[in-house]
């Protein structure tokens, strides 16, 4: 290789060993393409002169910072190429003494002995390349059961010094990874580094249909619609201009007055939807409105345990789209609608740290903590009885609305039997009306 591998990155290295890599199962594949329809020998030969230098480059690549999985894919690739070289050698083999099927070929001529000597320094290095991978395999299952004996000389200490050691310790600290929020993509596309969306196979025929939603303008929403339509509308072949306009036909409310007016191809489709992230997708306001959303949810009780679990947790999952960071003051507030042996195994099991306690472990322990409110066959049980028997409709006779549409639908049915009208209604007399009264 031309470059100066020491100084390539794990990055680089990576990248080239892909490409060598793709080459190496090329050659193999035209070597067996060569020995399938009796070809040139020449050819055969130089071809796998050529994988055998591809693969003595990859072993030049391979470092500590690899691991366990590519040493395992450089010694299948070296293993390909042996396979094809006994092939290749059979084949040429089989086939001494027939007329060379390109006039002219020398096989002592000079170049043919340099790439062969290639070859042969190539497989030198692969061999040795090969050795130090199962070295460095035989090192780690070493060090793996070293550490399994090590957990188990440990448990043989007893327990007493682990539970004084868990009482004092604090977990390490590990730093929230940042997030991208769904709505990221339209600040990539206004500014023209989203990379294009390319189709593979015929897209436009598929046997599921998904429908996009209509967009109120609600905060609370604002994520998963947006999340929807990029998936849906945005990532298709669809001109700006028909993007557009199915984003004008699914917004509702004060939304509509965002994108009114706007016409143009991308332009006006780029500004539509920076209009409605700055709005819609105010930071500001979709933080406001999931914490109100979590002050109006009402104390769990054994029965509401789950639903309120599975709520609290959906709106801490959207905050951290956002980056919100008071994890420890949101979590107390929302602990202190808890009973109070659900604080205490709160608190007993995170054993310190209250400002490293991220949102996503409050709403996995929550749930979690919601489950062991019932067992699996109470669940199973449960399931079965509802799919059984499916909820009636709820019973509306004092829903004065119910009862107006339902006098009118009898008075209807009432007309149809009695034939069609022959003119208006007799006046109803007045002392029918006085005893009515």
């Amino acid at each position: 290789m031309a470059e100066d591998i020491a100084t390539f990155t794990i990055d680089q290295c990576r990248g080239h060993q892909k490409v060598l890599r793709q080459k190496i199962t090329g050659c193999c594949t035209r070597m067996r393409k060569v020995i399938t329809n009796k070809l040139s020998r020449r050819e055969a030969t130089r071809l796998l002169d050529e994988a055998r230098t591809l693969l003595g480059d990859s072993a030049r690549l391979m470092t500590e910072a690899e691991g366990e999985q590519q040493q395992e894919s450089f010694l299948r690739y070296g293993g390909d190429v042996d396979a094809v070289a006994d092939e290749v050698a059979a084949y040429i083999s089989g086939r001494e003494g027939n007329e060379a099927s390109v006039p002219g070929w020398d096989p002592a001529d000079p170049e043919v002995l340099a790439a062969r000597q290639r070859a042969q320094d190539a497989a030198k290095v692969y061999q040795e390349a090969a050795k130090a991978a199962e070295e460095v395999l035989k090192e780690m299952e070493a060090a793996k059961q070293s550490v399994q004996d090590l957990g188990e000389e440990k448990d043989l200490n007893g327990d007493r010094e682990d539970d004084f050691r868990s009482i004092i310790s604090v977990p390490p600290y590990k730093p929230v990874a940042r997030i991208h929020a769904p709505d990221e993509w339209i600040t990539n596309y206004c500014s023209g580094r989203e990379k294009p969306f390319v189709y593979s196979g015929d897209h436009r025929h598929t046997s599921v249909r998904v429908d996009l939603e209509v967009y109120s303008g609600c905060a609370l929403d604002w994520f998963e619609w947006i999340d929807l339509f990029h998936s849906l509308v945005h990532q298709t072949g669809k001109a700006p201009g028909e993007k557009l306009a199915i984003l004008k036909r699914n917004v509702r409310g004060e939304t509509v007055d965002l994108v009114y007016g706007l016409g143009g191809g991308e332009l006006a489709y780029k500004e539509s939807l920076r209009r409605l992230k700055e709005t819609c997708g105010s930071r500001a306001v979709i933080r406001a409105a999931h914490l109100q959303a979590l002050d109006r949810v009402e104390p769990p009780t054994p029965d509401t345990f789950r639903r309120f679990a599975e709520k609290v947790r959906t709106h801490l999952f959207n905050l951290t789209w956002i980056g919100e960071t008071g994890h420890a003051d949101l979590i107390e507030r929302l602990t202190q609608k808890l009973q109070p042996q659900d604080r205490l195994h709160w608190n007993d099991g995170q054993r310190g740290g209250l400002e490293r306690r991220t949102m996503n472990e409050f709403g996995h322990w929550l749930c979690t903590r919601a489950s062991a409110y019932q067992n699996d066959y109470s669940i199973a049980a449960e399931q079965h009885q509802r799919s059984n028997n499916p909820a009636r409709p709820p019973q509306t006779g004092n829903n004065p609305h119910h009862q107006k549409r339902h006098s009118r639908a009898h008075q209807a049915s009432t007309n149809h039997r009695a034939g069609p009208a022959r003119g208006p209604p007799a006046p109803t007399p007045r002392y029918l009306v006085l005893v009515q009264r």
